[in-house]
């Protein structure tokens, strides 16, 4: 599906979707061991009962999401303009 709509606009637009996918797959990989990590952490404080360690866990992984997220969005707002005319002075050269 991601290849059949920037057909319609050009192939510009089909060059960026190269480095965008790669970009958001990176973050993506990154911010996957959050979850495995908490689900690990809370399946072993559940199996022996202890709640005060899964609240903790979950309280934790939690605002780890939301520090790191905020994070991320800042960069990726705060760097779209610069990226961007990267990405336009590539193409514009070849």
């Amino acid at each position: 599906m991601d290849e059949c709509k920037p057909l319609h606009i050009g192939s510009t637009s089909l060059a960026a979707l190269g480095p965008n996918t790669a970009v958001f797959q990176i973050v993506f990989q990154l911010f996957s061991f959050l979850s495995i990590t908490t689900t690990g952490m809370v399946a072993r404080a559940c199996a022996v009962g202890d709640n005060e360690t899964v609240r903790r866990a979950l309280a934790n992984s939690m605002i780890l999401a939301l520090v790191f997220g905020g994070i991320t969005c800042l960069g990726l707002n705060l760097f779209s303009s610069q990226a961007g005319a990267y990405t336009r002075s590539l193409l514009s050269s070849t």
